[in-house]
């Protein structure tokens, strides 16, 4: 709900300023982290065309600098490292710069900008004594930092930025065709894109180097942290553009005794959502130890108690040793990530009718309401797929539901409390009919993001693992065994490394072997049979009381079925032992699950404030 236009001019500016001194120290009287927040914004209203047209602008900006709370073993920040110092962050920040040619950022005591921007105008038409309009447009750009990585040893180049663009533009069309009935005709466009990315170089690899500090002679024991640089292992390729049209009309009938009210709303949704994990990489840095001593001398299946380490995490990331690589590479090259992209439409449809009753203390409202929801592009096809489960990934959403309601208030004031001078009223409400539930837009992007052909996610434990024949560059190689390996991270420039030079990997010649996800044909949305039943009590003494009951009982909810577990036997209690497959998703349904819920609240107001 936002302001509107009359037939006098207004306008408003205001300014807000906020920092650190702003706020009391600590209970042990150390000091807030300094940051800084600035609010400026304005409205303007008035008429265009006198008692006709009116028009309402606002504008609202918001700059930040969050506080800096982290930082090294021995810096001055609030929530410290565990073994992390200065000199090891300044030496892994100086082999960055000077092997990589990449640039980490600051690791203590920085800020991070925050940004919002708001606008919005508003036009309001008295078409005519029966027709008035509204036509609304807004733009919010918003820019807000975040770590995804945990705990205090992030660069400030491996945080990240969200910045939503959300654009809206509305027109509805209110008509009061007689005493008896209106319709309300509303079309409004939304469209979101957001192109989430690190501070840093978005593609250079996410470095992950495990600084450890022993605590014992024997090198078994330490404490550690993770130290994190280069991009964010979820932001290399991660952007979204949501396209939404809605069209609406509804229209209410008064009778009296009877209102009557029917619409039908149609919704049409375009989803470009591209998200490749790691498609920049991840690289992990550990030391290297070699055991020296065991339990059981002699036996090298005992367990291990005494360690040399023959390189640290931060030695071996100076010479590119890495313990473990994952990586995420497009089907159709490195260089095409839109390929991967969940690219599809939604389209639902709803209609609804009702009919509110008034019989005297009683009011009755009985209701149905009808939703159709289809994705009309199939997945890519899977044939590894199909073979493994015996029907294809390549499913559709389209599914409808018919949900029957009703709905009553009862006025017992006189009727049940009449009699009793300590109550002043009293409402007796309830309901009962059929719901379902929204489908997050991730849950039909899956089928078409995963269906496990259009790209190659890999791992490998060890720089110098040999690579499996169908991902080597040697003809004729038996897997692991003279199949070469990606090597190195290389100096210089490590972008995309396992696919450059000095990597024998390659993109798998047939794409369809990867795991995938699918909807079952019969898949449909979350829907539950809800049931409330309440008393509202207002006494005497100006108490507000409530006592409800809720219930609801599961009629689709969803669930996802991995297709290639296998019940191997069981445990001693009776639990499953399972194993696994390639990693086939099915969402389908269940129909188990419900909810129970009693609840009591009071509430009173005092005239001195309380």
């Amino acid at each position: 709900v936002t302001k509107s236009g009359s037939n006098e001019f207004h306008g408003s500016v205001f300014f807000i300023e906020r920092d650190e001194s702003n706020v009391g120290d600590a209970p042990d009287g150390t000091e807030f982290p300094e940051f800084s927040e600035e609010t400026v914004g304005f409205t303007f209203s008035g008429p265009i065309i006198k008692d006709k047209l009116f028009f309402f602008v606002g504008y609202e900006e918001f700059e930040s600098a969050s506080p800096a709370l982290y930082g090294t073993k021995d810096s001055n920040a609030p929530i410290k490292a565990d073994a992390l110092t200065t000199a090891m962050a300044d030496e892994i920040k100086s082999i960055a710069m000077n092997r990589y040619n990449y640039d980490p950022g600051e690791i203590s005591n920085f800020t991070t900008p925050e940004t919002s921007e708001k606008m919005m105008l508003k036009l309001n038409a008295n078409i005519s004594d029966i027709h008035r309009a509204v036509f609304t447009v807004q733009r919010d750009e918003d820019l807000y930092p975040r770590k995804y990585n945990r705990g205090t040893t992030v660069y400030s180049n491996n945080w990240y930025v969200k910045p939503p663009e959300i654009d809206r533009e509305s027109f509805t069309l209110y008509s009061d065709w007689n005493d008896r009935l209106s319709t309300k005709i509303r079309y409004s466009h939304y469209q979101l894109t957001e192109d989430d990315r690190s501070i840093g170089d978005p593609l250079f690899p996410e470095v992950n180097i495990e600084v450890r500090q022993y605590t014992d002679p024997n090198n078994r024991f330490y404490i550690d942290d993770n130290v994190y640089l280069g991009g964010d292992r979820y932001r290399g390729a991660n952007y979204i553009d949501i396209d939404s049209d809605f069209l609406s009309f509804k229209a209410t009938y008064d009778l009296g005794d009877h209102v009557l009210s029917a619409g039908i709303d149609r919704d049409e949704s375009s989803v470009y959502n591209l998200f490749i994990a790691r498609y920049n990489g991840e690289v992990q840095f550990t030391d290297t130890r070699t055991c020296i001593g065991r339990e059981i001398p002699g036996d090298n299946t005992s367990k291990c108690i005494d360690y040399r380490v023959d390189a640290t995490a931060v030695e071996n990331f100076n010479t590119g040793l890495y313990s473990y690589l994952r990586a995420h590479i497009p089907q159709a090259g490195i260089n095409s990530p839109e390929t991967v992209a969940a690219n599809f439409d939604i389209e639902k449809t709803s209609i609804y009718i009702q009919d509110r009753i008034y019989m005297g203390d009683l009011t009755l409202d009985i209701g149905l309401r009808y939703d159709q929801v289809e994705t009309p592009t199939l997945p890519t096809a899977n044939p590894k797929f199909q073979q493994r489960n015996g029907f294809s990934n390549a499913q559709n959403f389209d599914f409808d539901s018919i949900q029957p309601r009703f709905g009553f208030n009862y006025d017992a004031s006189e009727s049940l409390f009449g009699d009793m001078d300590s109550i002043v009223s009293a409402e007796i409400r309830g309901g009962y009919g059929k719901f379902m539930g929204r489908i997050p837009r991730v849950w039909y992007g899956n089928a078409y993001s995963r269906s496990g052909g259009l790209s190659d996610y890999v791992k490998f434990r060890e720089w110098d693992k040999q690579l499996p024949s169908f991902r080597s560059d040697i003809p004729g190689c038996k897997s692991y065994v003279n199949c070469g390996t990606v090597g190195p991270m290389p100096a210089g420039d490590p972008h995309f490394f396992w696919m450059g030079s000095g990597s024998n990997y390659v993109i798998p010649s047939s794409p369809y072997f990867n795991d995938a996800q699918t909807t079952a044909k019969d898949f449909e949305a979350p829907q539950s049979w809800r049931m409330n039943l309440a008393l509202d009590l207002v006494t005497a003494g100006g108490y507000e009381l409530t006592f409800e009951y809720n219930h609801d009982d599961v009629d689709k909810a969803v669930f996802y079925k991995e297709l290639g577990l296998t019940l191997e036997g069981h445990l001693a209690d009776g639990r499953g032992i399972y194993s696994h497959g390639p990693g086939d998703f099915l969402l389908t349904n269940t129909g188990e699950g419900g909810a129970e819920a009693y609840s009591f609240s009071m509430r009173k107001s005092f005239d001195n404030g309380l």
